[in-house]
């Protein structure tokens, strides 16, 4: 495997790393069940979309970095009003209206950013396992945005969350 397919994997794994660690941190500061559940649920696919990247570059022989989530914050989220706001958001135990409103926002930016992140990388990689993964992310990504603009949309028009409620959750 070529040595910049490797770094894109790193990279990628970084980026569904940041996005765990993030969803899991609001799950956690949001008492609304249908928040909850749509936040954990975007945690969890976070996670698998890890485990899966590291999975392929463990396949290739090489190991997953690990990276500490200030480095990480650094280096997806560029601007430092956005890192602020993200600082901001970490320290919160719960999160009012507004502050989900923040939270939501700032996960489509990430959300956003992934996708452009994928569908560049997926036509720079020679490999065509990790092309079609890469293409396959893109379109996960686009449907976690959507969640986050419907629930952007609810939260600011009427003040609740739209939520996503799993099937076997109920």
């Amino acid at each position: 495997m070529e040595e910049e397919s490797i770094e894109i994997l790193q990279k990628a794994i970084e980026i569904e790393a940041f996005g765990l660690e993030y969803y899991n941190k609001l799950k956690g500061a949001v008492d609304d069940r249908e928040g909850s559940a749509l936040l954990g649920y975007l945690a969890n696919a976070e996670n698998e979309h890890k485990d899966h990247l590291t999975g392929i570059l463990s396949k290739y022989g090489a190991e997953a970095r690990k990276t500490e989530i200030d480095t990480l914050m650094a280096e997806i989220l560029m601007d430092e009003g956005i890192q602020k706001i993200f600082k901001d958001l970490m320290k919160k135990d719960k999160l009012e209206t507004v502050d989900a409103i923040e939270a939501i926002k700032l996960g489509m930016d990430v959300e956003a950013r992934s996708i452009d992140f994928y569908k560049q990388n997926a036509d720079k990689t020679t490999e065509s396992d990790i092309a079609t993964l890469f293409s396959d992310l893109s379109n996960w990504e686009k449907e976690h945005l959507a969640l986050l603009k419907e629930n952007l949309r609810s939260l600011k028009d009427e003040g609740v969350w739209y939520g996503y409620t799993p099937i076997l959750e109920g």
